[in-house]
């Protein structure tokens, strides 16, 4: 058995030449495969070993010691084996570990064989790169198999470039069974001084950061080199060292280290070809086949850099700033998969109190930045830092969006357009003119064709940020990740939408209508032209989570799922029912895009959906809302404006007669009293506000059929449980009666739970009622609450085509707890009103918003006509009402709550003949600044714009369903969020 295993060994051997001439050596995984535990067994029971020495040998060499025991087999000494396990026996290493040996102990060992054992142990042990840095032997057996130096043009400043191949054991990073050899790239950086050397001259050390010479009076000028050399080998190996622990996908890793016979040498994988080669038509590899994966590559060889300028290890335990200084395409490499940056030969870590600058040392080519050279007669030096990396990357930038567009012939015509000469000096081909823009560069990139339907307008406008002359208007190389990391989200936004769009225009699905519109506003949020609060919001939301590098991989990778499973579903045949697992992953992919955000951002976006949605006035398209949601937790409130807005809309006829069910008799109204103007009475036993109004005498019999259909929607609609938002209270019926000249709508007390057992029943109080008896005031983040209750429940209504009409303090009420004063025993204060929950009444004036819809005209109580717009109440020709004149009503109301006093009360120094529009200009004028004082400067901002604001957007149109739009998301925008902003827990940080 030896002498087959010596005979494996031997052959083996043979198939492994080394590029060390004359040499050759068993790689790792063949060593392995030759030495197995039977063949180990197999070998020492041949050598007449007793059972319990066998088994003690055994265990020794399995543990490790297979190359030592080869070794011995291969000069025909396997039996002395036992002997280096006897001295070995309590060592805690292994044998293998303390290869290769010293010639002196192998021949206490072995004697006379020492001298084989000496030439063979370096055939077993040849290096295995660990990524840390080893000095070698002058007899190691180098690893390679082969090695070819890259063409000139490929080789470096220091030293020399190759190819080489070697087995993949003996890189730790790429250890595998598999026996292709990988080809790999080494830099070899040799000494050449020698005493032969040429003569002595004075000499300082003039590369950047270098040791100085220690005091030497003449020295070489090889010395010298040999010098530069040696301090570039340790700053890059330090620089690989702290940057090889940050395992950064797009850092060029380094795979090991070494000094041999006096050559310093890296490892690094090698990639199919470098960045300018691809800007030159000569590779195109498929990372470079579409924007999605080009602008992820760019999001990432950013972060590299960001991580270069940014560093903090664990495993150094230290944070430092660093700089590349050498940043172009020669120095970023590309595969199929993406972009790596290299060449860390000029990068520099420095404590952070240091700061990065440093002298500029000729790195970056045309890509170096204006303040690295600054061109004058005597050519002075300038500096480079972090904001030097970013102009550089900027270019880069600038080139590659030139070859997306206009291909490699576009990058070459780019750069005949950058050839200037520098104050008369000397001409080159780079990015600026010194301290003034390049005359060509801008303009030439604001003229590269663009389509809005992918992401390169937003790349853009990075670009045209990044090429600032001034460092120190550059943007941060994080800002520089972030803003990549949005245009990669946004271009794989694009493409995906594209698809749900035509998918939208196959199928007849709401639900996926939906998520396209929240795609849409994703994607509108994303966009730098954005101008939008919300959307800015949900913006800044996105950068939140994409600050985290993972994930912009988990969004990707949702998105991928999706456009498989469109392209999935749109195929022929496929069961409509089988939609429903496309809105699972569009949904699912959205939701997880936006669980970042607030609840404030998601309630704003919800509230633009639902005007969006409701927006038409087509029955059809309303039914398919309200029936499609209806059982939607998100969507719900959606689905029930749906329905109240189709009730608005619907044509006459289609009120049938089941509907006159909530019609009630008069004579089931008992117990009827007022309270604060509210009359309050018993309606089967059950508590119910009674809301009348008296009609016009005059008005014909179309006239009464008109109001019968518009009162039994209105009391269909809030007949149903109130929908969120609304502030109703529940309607039980009505009575409509024409005789009398009357009609009539009842109202169910709300049912709110109380622990105060002494507490009989609530009682309505109204705003108007509460501030005439100088109530004290309540909390002002209670005012707050009240005030935005009050404009969400305005929005609501709008969404579902309704205009209230009659909004003032007196159709605000509030229950308030009675006192039970039949209990004398326990006596109780005066019991409190919850402000926060306000109830919205007076629909005795409402209607649908419909311009064929009859319109009575202002209301005739003159004490509430100052709530009401003097266009409206004073114009002529009279004007139909808008949902801009709620608007302004709701302004005076929150006038009222900033102040704590009734608009009466506010106004009573003027005159009763002062007409409506002075009025109104007295109160923007004089009391909403004093509201800043009170309520703050954003309250106060607010009303004005209820009051004034929004009366300088165009005329709406009723017609126009994107007029209407835009008026309902400017309240959302100036008055809705503006009043979250103010509580607290409503706030952006919610």
């Amino acid at each position: 058995m030896p002498v087959e295993l010596k005979n494996a060994l031997q052959d083996e051997k043979r198939k492994w030449s080394s590029t060390t001439p004359g040499r050759y050596f068993i790689p790792e995984h063949r060593i392995d495969a030759i030495m197995t535990n039977e063949a180990i067994a197999r070998a020492l029971l041949s050598y007449g070993m007793d059972r319990h020495e066998l088994h003690q040998v055994n265990a020794k060499v399995v543990d490790n010691g297979r190359k030592t025991f080869a070794i011995l087999i291969m000069i025909g000494r396997g039996d002395a084996i036992r002997t280096f396990v006897e001295k070995e026996r309590y060592s805690p290493s292994g044998l293998d570990a303390k290869l290769p040996l010293m010639y002196p102990e192998v021949r206490e060992h072995i004697g006379h064989d020492a001298d084989d054992f000496d030439l063979r142990q370096w055939e077993l042990i040849a290096p295995i790169f660990y990524g840390t840095h080893s000095c070698l032997a002058d007899e190691t057996i180098l690893p390679f198999t082969y090695e070819n130096p890259l063409k000139e043009e490929k080789q470096g400043s220091f030293g020399k470039v190759y190819e080489v191949k070697l087995p993949r054991s003996h890189i730790k990073a790429l250890a595998t069974a598999e026996e292709v050899l990988p080809m790999l790239i080494r830099k070899d950086i040799g000494m050449i001084a020698s005493p032969k050397d040429d003569g002595p001259m004075n000499g300082e050390d003039r590369g950047t950061d270098e040791e100085p010479l220690n005091n030497p009076k003449t020295i070489t000028a090889r010395q010298i080199l040999d010098k530069k050399l040696v301090t570039n080998f340790r700053q890059e190996l330090k620089m690989l060292a702290h940057l090889r622990a940050l395992r950064h996908p797009s850092i060029l890793p380094l795979f090991g280290s070494y000094t041999f016979k006096s050559t310093h040498s890296f490892l690094f994988p090698r990639k199919a070809c470098n960045l300018g080669e691809v800007l030159s038509g000569e590779f195109q590899p498929l990372v470079f086949k579409s924007d999605r994966s080009i602008f992820y590559a760019l999001s990432l060889l950013s972060s590299a850099m960001e991580s270069l300028h940014n560093f903090t290890s664990d495993t150094f335990q230290v944070d430092l700033i660093g700089c590349h200084r050498d940043i172009k395409p020669d120095n970023i490499l590309v595969d199929d998969e993406g972009l790596y940056l290299a060449d860390f030969g000029l990068s520099v870590f420095r404590e952070a109190k240091d700061g990065s600058s440093t002298s500029y040392n000729h790195g970056g080519g045309h890509y170096r930045a204006p303040e690295c050279e600054i061109p004058t007669t005597r050519f002075q030096k300038g500096k480079i830092n972090r904001a030097s990396d970013v102009w550089s990357f900027g270019c880069i930038l600038a080139v590659v969006l030139t070859y997306l567009t206009n291909g490699h012939a576009g990058v070459t015509e780019f750069k005949q357009k950058r050839w200037i000469q520098l104050d008369g000096v000397f001409a080159t081909y780079i990015f600026h003119n010194r301290e003034r823009d390049h005359p060509h560069v801008k303009p030439w990139l604001k003229q590269l064709p663009m389509s809005t339907e992918t992401a390169r307008p937003e790349l853009l406008a990075l670009i045209l940020e990044i090429l600032n002359t001034d460092p120190l208007k550059r943007p941060l190389a994080k800002s520089v990740t972030l803003a990549l990391r949005r245009v990669s989200i946004l271009c794989r936004l694009k493409e995906v939408s594209v698809k749900v769009r035509a998918f939208c225009g196959l199928v007849n699905n709401v639900e996926i209508e939906m998520e396209y519109e929240r795609l849409m506003l994703i994607q509108a949020s994303i966009s730098d032209a954005q101008t939008d609060p919300t959307l800015l919001d949900l913006r800044h939301a996105l950068d939140a989570k994409l600050s985290t590098p993972s994930s912009i991989d988990d969004i990707l990778r949702d998105f991928d799922a999706l456009e498989l499973e469109i392209g999935t579903q749109s195929k022929a045949n496929m069961d409509p029912q089988d939609f429903g697992l496309l809105c699972v992953y569009l949904y699912g992919a959205i939701d997880r895009l936006l669980d970042a955000a607030p609840k404030s951002v998601k309630k704003g976006l919800l509230s633009r959906l639902e005007i969006k949605f409701l927006s038409t006035e087509d029955q059809e398209t309303l039914e398919r809302y309200r029936d499609a949601f209806s059982g939607s937790e998100d969507y719900r409130v959606l689905s029930r404006l749906a329905a109240a807005k189709l009730m608005n809309v619907s044509h006459p006829s289609s009120i049938q007669e089941q509907d006159k069910a909530l019609q009630y008799d008069s004579s089931l109204i008992t117990s009827a009293e007022k309270y604060d103007g509210i009359e309050v009475a018993d309606f089967n036993g059950v508590p119910v506000v009674v809301e009348s109004k008296k009609i016009l005498v005059d008005r014909t019999n179309e006239y009464g059929q008109r109001l019968l259909e518009r009162v039994i929607r209105l009391t269909e609609e809030l007949s149903k449980p109130p929908i969120e938002g609304l502030n109703t209270l529940r309607c039980v019926g009505f009575h409509i009666n024409l005789a009398y000249a009357s009609f009539s709508l009842l109202f169910r007390f709300p049912e709110i739970d109380s622990d105060q057992r002494s507490l009989k029943r609530r009682i309505p109080r109204t705003l108007a009622g509460i501030l005439a008896a100088k109530t004290k005031k309540p909390m002002l983040e209670h005012r707050f609450q009240l005030a935005l209750n009050l404009a969400q429940s305005v929005a609501q209504f709008h969404k579902a085509a309704w205009l209230h009409k009659n909004l003032n303090s007196c159709s605000i009420v509030f229950f308030q707890p009675q006192i039970d004063s039949s209990n004398t025993e326990s006596p109780i204060a005066e019991p409190t009103i919850d402000f926060r929950q306000p109830f919205v009444v007076g629909f005795n004036h409402s209607r649908p918003e419909d311009e064929k819809e009859w319109s009575e005209g202002p209301v005739a109580d003159a004490s509430l006509l100052d709530y009401q717009h003097p266009d409206y109440t004073h114009s002529n020709p009279k004007k139909r009402y808008r949902r801009v004149y709620d608007y302004y009503s709701l302004g005076m109301v929150l006038l009222e709550i900033g102040l704590w006093k009734t608009l009466k009360r506010l106004t009573k120094d003027l005159g009763k003949n002062t007409v409506p529009h002075e009025v109104s200009l007295r109160v923007i004028e004089d009391l909403v600044p004093e509201l800043g004082v009170h309520m703050g400067s954003t309250y106060a901002s607010v009303v004005r714009f209820c009051l004034k604001g929004i009366q300088k957007e165009p005329e709406e149109d009723s017609t126009s369903s994107a007029q209407a739009i835009h008026v309902q998301l400017m309240f959302n925008e100036m008055v809705i969020k503006p009043l979250q902003a103010c509580i607290p827990v409503l706030g952006p940080s919610v």
